[in-house]
């Protein structure tokens, strides 16, 4: 295993440009980037929290009008 302070750059998991291993956000494409993954030398990608929440949200919203509309007595 390579130990991760090994590498001075790191790279974009969307736009693939090359950052330095300190930054959070990729000049390029505008988007966070994570820490540095030892084992590929990109980035990792942030967790996207608010989207999955929203989504599943969304999806009970569908759920719940699908009841109301086509099953409710």
């Amino acid at each position: 295993m390579v130990h991760p302070n090994l590498y001075a750059t790191k790279r974009c998991p969307f736009c693939r440009v090359n950052l330095a291993a300190t930054e959070e956000k990729c000049f390029s494409c505008g988007n966070r980037v994570g820490s540095l993954d030892p084992k590929t030398g990109y980035a990792r990608q942030p967790s996207r929290w608010k989207n999955t929440l929203v989504s599943i949200l969304a999806w009970l919203a569908f759920g719940a009008y699908m009841w109301w509309a086509f099953f409710k007595n």
